[in-house]
């Protein structure tokens, strides 16, 4: 036993573990509405900068495409 020690020391509460439910539902939901709001402004932003003659390229109009390559590659 240390001149310093001593066992009366207040226990402290255990912390949570894990994330709370609510971040979960949050970050769940936001998975999905991310990627659809992003897919929007940008085509409203093409279309806006093709009504008012930006130099926008050819690739960027018209629906999004995978290469054909990606489909060929065999893993």
């Amino acid at each position: 036993m240390g001149k310093y020690s001593s066992y009366s020391r207040p226990q402290q509460p255990p912390r949570p573990k894990g994330v709370h439910p609510i971040m979960r539902g949050i970050g769940c939901i936001m998975i999905v509405v991310v990627p659809i709001l992003a897919y929007g402004i940008s085509a409203l932003l093409v279309n806006y900068g093709v009504a008012r003659g930006w130099p926008i390229p050819k690739e960027w109009l018209g629906l999004p495409t995978i290469h054909p390559f990606l489909w060929e590659c065999k893993v």
